[in-house]
């Protein structure tokens, strides 16, 4: 958090909890000081009472109360007028922004209002080029407006009675990681978020092994999350349903079914995950994208289960094509996962960091900070969560003896863009001839044209046994 900023006439220590005004003095309560100094750093923008949440309540109250509360008292603090304001204001239906000047005294502690409520200590608080799930919620920062937006949507689907999101964003750009490690941790805690809470949840990530098996896997999750009656067989009323998807209400559990608690009647989440996979898949047709869109057309007005499709941007056109596709997309909401913005980035790099016990080396000819060398190299990249990703899981792995992330680390990786391609090249040049030979064969089966769209690369998942050799399996395993 930055230590001091000016708001205005206000003169703002957040270490102090305090506003000083000329011979004015006025102390302020932490979490108070804490919402004024996350709207202060995004001064000029519109912060939802759901991000708000997120980030200094975690979550635990169903409504927007504590925020409202917190909100009035910050303006008498302040001496503002919420019908005529002067430091914050109200965008109603949206949230709340700052309209005062803001000025930091020192911008290199900004953006890190929110601290980490947790310490990690289970290794490397960046996971590289991996997901982050469940498990990682406590490391997973610069995402709560996101997730915010996203409740939102999810929201206004519950009160319009089809509570379907179609979740867009670049490939490498946070989608699965967003849903593990953001969303559902907070739809599934006791209190729920926002007033949404989900009793269980699924996420489907399609496979090919059998004929008709996104069909399999959809009914084995509402199978596991309790929806489907007892009596209800795979083989006896699956593959008529299939067909005929307004018959899936005869085989889904009644609402008013003996032992049902208060919890059960809650809606239950099915995450549909990498759903460009089914487009890409030679033996998916367009009747089968039909089918299964019907099929969740049906399952969605039953107002029990929440869908999200998470579909990769350049998959849009190709979805669409299908008119089942876009007719859920027409009936529901769509949210497109923006890129993350140099607030974003900077929670990242430095509160896992935090959350670890690490800190940041200094370059001894200039004295900028490793973290904020990062943040520049991030801010000015496209498409840059993988590489930053990996980038701060080697300087983890190379840290020194007192958990410093070293600066001679990342320029001998070759900074953020090089790290990536010079630790390929060390990892292949490393491997014997044989094993190198085995490049062409690997990447043959592991990336293809589409043949639907001729101009696509189709990146697909092989099962490790189908690499027979002994060079190729130690090949992948290298990588």
């Amino acid at each position: 958090m930055a230590k001091s900023f000016q708001l205005d006439d206000w003169e703002v220590h957040t270490s102090a909890n305090t506003l000083c005004r000329q011979h004015e003095r006025v102390q302020i309560e932490p979490k108070m000081m804490n919402v004024l100094a996350y709207l202060a750093d995004h001064a000029g923008q519109v912060i939802s009472t759901e991000q708000l949440l997120i980030e200094f309540w975690r979550g635990t109250f169903y409504g927007d109360a504590p925020v409202q509360k917190c909100i009035a008292m910050l303006r008498k603090k302040l001496g503002d007028n919420p019908r005529e304001p002067r430091y914050i204001e109200t965008v109603q239906r949206r949230g709340y922004r700052i309209i005062a000047t803001v000025q930091f005294q020192d911008d290199r502690l900004r953006w890190t209002t929110a601290k980490p409520q947790e310490r990690w200590t289970k290794g490397s608080p960046y996971l590289g080029l991996q997901s982050f799930q469940a498990e990682h919620a406590p490391i997973f920062f610069g995402c709560n407006k996101a997730i915010a937006e996203v409740i939102q949507k999810i929201n206004f689907g519950l009160q319009e009675g089809f509570p379907y999101l179609l979740l867009i964003g670049k490939s490498g750009s946070g989608k699965s990681s967003l849903l593990r490690a953001g969303l559902i941790p907070y739809l599934t805690r006791a209190e729920g978020v926002a007033g949404v809470k989900v009793r269980d949840f699924r996420i489907v990530t399609p496979k090919f092994d059998r004929e008709d098996e996104i069909f399999i896997q959809l009914f084995n999750a509402l199978d596991e999350m309790n929806q489907l009656c007892e009596h209800w067989s795979f083989a006896v009323h699956a593959r008529q349903v299939i067909a005929n998807p307004s018959l899936l209400p005869g085989i889904l559990r009644s609402k008013n079914a003996d032992n049902q608690t208060a919890d059960s009647q809650m809606p239950v989440l099915l995450v549909i995950d990498q759903f460009e996979q089914l487009l890409q898949e030679d033996r998916v047709g367009p009747e089968d994208l039909l089918r299964l869109t019907a099929l969740l057309k049906v399952l969605l007005q039953q107002g029990r289960v929440i869908v999200i499709v998470a579909l990769r941007n350049d998959f849009y056109a190709n979805a669409m094509e299908s008119h089942g596709f876009a007719e859920l997309k027409e009936e529901g909401f769509q949210y497109d996962l923006p890129a993350p913005g140099v607030a974003d980035l900077a929670r990242m790099i430095r509160l896992p960091a935090l959350a670890a016990g690490l800190s940041f080396d200094e370059d001894p000819l200039t004295g900028q900070k490793l973290d904020e060398v990062l943040l520049q190299a991030a801010a000015g990249h496209a498409d840059v969560l993988p590489l930053l990703e990996f980038t701060l899981e080697l300087l983890y792995q190379r840290r020194d003896e007192h958990n410093k992330l070293l600066f001679s680390a990342y320029q001998s990786l070759g900074g953020l863009t090089g790290a990536i391609a010079r630790q390929a090249e060390a990892t292949f040049q490393s491997l014997s001839e044989s094993i190198q030979s085995c490049w062409d064969s690997v990447m043959h089966q592991l990336v293809t044209i589409n043949s639907k769209t001729q101009a696509l690369l189709a990146v697909q998942k092989v099962p490790l046994a189908q690499f027979m050799s002994d060079e190729e399996q130690a090949f992948i395993k290298q990588f």
